[in-house]
């Protein structure tokens, strides 16, 4: 009997012991964020399609669940520089509450959805995760330009037109748009503004002669609403002047041959005008420096002349290369480069 009273009094120190164990478990355990903090509508705010910079506010409740104080770090960390925070109490008795109030500039997404966050670290409890805001909006771009690049080719001299739409999404008072361009001899047209329910627009026209230089010149056109210092826009004009000859076909091919001299390479091109109105007149014929390529120019007719090249010392000279022909069309010198391929088969 003794025995028995000793199994059981062994028997209930063991419960006593898992019991008190168990607690101790429990009391160590850290609460996970659901249990210590009440979050307003989670943490999470969504302000639809809202207009570019507008200022968006809101305010989010915090309630300690817990029973124990909480302490929440008062330096809050943005996802993005355009948010501002700050907590109205950074420590939290229990069942108490703070406000985390929040506003942020709204910038253009394109229309899509754009989120940005605001963390709160928490400080007391330990190691417990931090407090996650979500804000959330969409946003077109108040004043607009369409479209932002041109690009448009035209030969030496000849008129080229570039158009332009400069929109504002909401009607706004504007005493005057302000046009100016890069573009030399640009002459500039403005339409009326158009109005509508959801946007003000304007038409603008710029027409200029095409660079003297063969190649590509890249110009701006800025506008802006003279009311509104925000509207500043830039657009670009990215201009190709062509040569006003044409080489037929365009790549001078020199074939393989063989001659009482030797293996020769040679071939030809034909050079007319772009225009059948235009009178070329070829003046020099220059080939590339170590292409050990001879090129000269004949006239065919009134219509145009004939490049050729031949090369019958090939070494270490180069397959491709280009000779560069510098023609007159009236009282206008320019230059154009005529490709060409050596063909060893």
């Amino acid at each position: 009997m003794r025995l028995a009273w000793g199994g059981i009094a062994i028997i209930g120190l063991s419960f006593a012991a898992i019991a008190a164990s168990k607690w101790r478990c429990n009391a160590e355990r850290k609460p996970v964020q659901g249990e210590v903090f009440y979050l307003e509508d989670g943490g999470a705010r969504d302000f639809g399609k809202v207009p570019e910079w507008e200022i968006l506010k809101t305010r989010f409740r915090i309630r300690n669940n817990s029973d124990e104080t909480v302490v929440l770090n008062p330096v809050i960390s943005k996802s993005c520089g355009c948010t501002e925070a700050s907590l109205s109490n950074s420590r939290l008795p229990p069942g108490e509450e703070t406000e985390l109030h929040a506003q942020l500039s709204a910038s253009n997404t394109r229309g899509q959805r754009r989120v940005v966050t605001a963390t709160v670290a928490v400080v007391e409890p330990a190691n417990a995760p931090g407090l996650v805001f979500h804000l959330s909006y969409s946003c077109e771009a108040q004043w607009s330009v369409v479209p932002n690049e041109i690009r448009i080719s035209g030969h030496s001299g000849e008129t080229v037109a570039a158009e332009f739409t400069v929109r504002s999404a909401r009607k706004v008072d504007c005493d005057d748009l302000v046009v100016a361009t890069t573009v030399p001899d640009a002459r500039i047209r403005k339409s009326h503004p158009s109005v509508t329910d959801n946007e003000i627009a304007w038409k603008i026209e710029i027409d200029f002669p095409c660079p003297g230089s063969i190649g590509n010149k890249t110009y701006s056109v800025s506008t802006n609403c003279v009311n509104d210092p925000k509207s500043v826009l830039t657009a670009y004009i990215n201009c190709r002047t062509l040569p006003r000859v044409r080489a037929t076909p365009p790549v001078l091919h020199l074939v393989k041959s063989a001659e009482d001299s030797g293996v020769v390479f040679s071939g030809e091109v034909a050079i007319s005008a772009a225009k059948d109105e235009d009178v070329i007149e070829i003046v020099e014929v220059i080939s590339d420096e170590g292409s050990t390529l001879t090129a000269f120019a004949d006239r065919k007719n009134s219509d145009g002349w004939v490049l050729s090249a031949r090369r019958s010392v090939v070494g270490a000279a180069p397959r491709f290369g280009r000779v560069r022909i510098r023609y007159r069309i009236g009282e206008c010198v320019e230059e154009v480069d005529v490709p060409f391929i050596q063909q060893d088969n």
